[in-house]
């Protein structure tokens, strides 16, 4: 049974890191394949005088599955049944193109799009695939034939291609955004257009702020009926605030080089009655670094509890935040493990999202933290017995003390100001 192996973008990422580690180092450069095979050469001196930065872009087909029929063997079994408008009873209709939708078009289709690929690879192309898809890249020197090699071949081979997405940044997005907000309205069809143009092109930008701003605009907008969407003041600086983002970005960065170990960070809130607690663990190179356990501050209890009964979610999405906050320098450029016993904020962390207005707020302090020292971050569940963290969210440092894992004390990622340490509390 064939099996798809699609080359996404993890694929283009590591081809990007090969291409900056031979160019960073010396005269010579060396592969080693997955078989043990080890490739040797020289690195030529031209490419740094003519332009070796690894640039990327997409070539996407285009209306991918119309652009191959099906055998007219096989379009007996590619019959559609649908309702006809002019008799308004159901019809059959025969597919002479790959039916989309249908688990045999899937297949065959991959087949075609990896020929196309293959023979990209025999012409020095360094692209993937990924279904219709083919992210591509080339040195900065020789970017122009990168881009005529790849159209040529589509070209010869009749595969026709969207020229119109080659290029991965639309320059006109921010004077689209400016456009919508001078008007104050628009439709619902230009919304979506746009919504999609946003989504895309903040994939490309580091941090998860834009998806926390877009969740915004989409709550706005489904709470207008209308196809004429108008903007309110709460829109309004959502839309400021992207484009804000747009302006000041930065791409994202993959390095060369991975840090050996493993930042561990082991998180937990607690709402035991009137008291709400958080608490964190620091683990680096497998010992217990340090720790900290604090209250979460009243106003912050006010806010969440004058719409919320139980706000466990905000509190145990807190202790990551505050984690992130006082362990920077732990965290940052290094690869970073988070360990949470709450479900509900993992997976607000995962999709960088929330539906629940007070959890993206905590989200939006951690992306500040972001920003500043960006990291290699991954959300990890771990059972609340089995958590470190859960003691000192409960004023129980004994274990630690032990351990000799020294107590910080944090400050709020959202207003800057120091928590109220636990130990002067007492065990909760």
């Amino acid at each position: 049974m064939d099996k798809l192996d699609l080359n996404a973008l993890d694929q283009l990422i590591c081809t990007c890191r090969i291409w900056a580690r031979a160019m960073c180092g010396g005269h010579d450069c060396e592969l080693v394949l997955s078989s043990g095979l080890v490739l040797k050469g020289r690195v030529h001196p031209g490419w740094k005088k003519a332009g070796h930065q690894p640039l990327l872009t997409t070539l996407d087909l285009r209306a991918a599955y119309k652009q191959f029929a099906v055998s007219a063997d096989s379009r007996a079994w590619a019959v559609i049944a649908l309702l006809n408008p002019d008799t308004l009873v159901p019809g059959l209709f025969e597919s002479k193109a790959l039916p989309f939708g249908s688990a045999a078009s899937v297949l065959h289709f991959n087949r075609l799009s990896r020929l196309l690929w293959r023979l990209g690879v025999e012409l020095l192309i360094p692209w993937g695939n990924f279904f219709d898809d083919f992210p591509a890249m080339s040195p900065s020197a020789i970017s122009d034939n990168t881009m005529s090699t790849m159209t040529a071949l589509c070209s010869l081979l009749g595969f026709a291609f969207a020229d119109d997405k080659l290029s991965p940044f639309q320059p006109e997005l921010v004077v689209s955004l400016e456009e919508f907000l001078r008007e104050g309205v628009i439709s619902r069809k230009r919304y979506l257009s746009l919504m999609g143009r946003l989504h895309y092109t903040d994939s490309y930008i580091l941090g998860k702020s834009g998806r926390l701003i877009m969740a915004d605009i989409r709550s706005w907008a489904k709470g207008h009926c209308s196809d004429e969407l108008v903007l309110d003041d709460a829109a309004r600086e959502s839309l400021r605030l992207f484009i804000a983002r747009l302006r000041a970005c930065e791409p994202r960065q993959v390095p060369c080089g991975v840090a050996s170990h493993v930042v561990h960070v082991f998180t937990d809130g607690a709402s035991e009655g009137e008291v709400h607690s958080i608490g964190g663990v620091l683990v680096v190179q497998g010992r217990l670094h340090s720790c900290f356990g604090s209250l979460v501050p009243d106003h912050l209890i006010s806010k969440w509890t004058s719409t919320m009964r139980h706000i466990i979610g905000p509190v145990e999405s807190y202790a990551v935040a505050v984690a992130r906050r006082v362990w920077h320098q732990f965290i940052a450029s290094q690869r970073a493990l988070f360990f949470i016993d709450n479900v509900q904020a993992q997976d607000s962390y995962i999709k960088g999202t929330s539906a629940n207005p007070h959890v993206r707020e905590i989200l939006l302090s951690f992306e500040e933290s972001e920003k500043l020292s960006p990291s290699w971050t991954w959300f990890a569940r771990v059972a609340s017995p089995s958590n470190v963290a859960d003691e000192p969210s409960r004023a129980a440092f004994e274990f630690l003390h032990k351990a000799q894992c020294r107590r910080v004390t944090p400050s709020c990622p959202i207003s800057g100001f120091d928590l109220v340490d636990l130990g002067a509390l007492g065990k909760i």
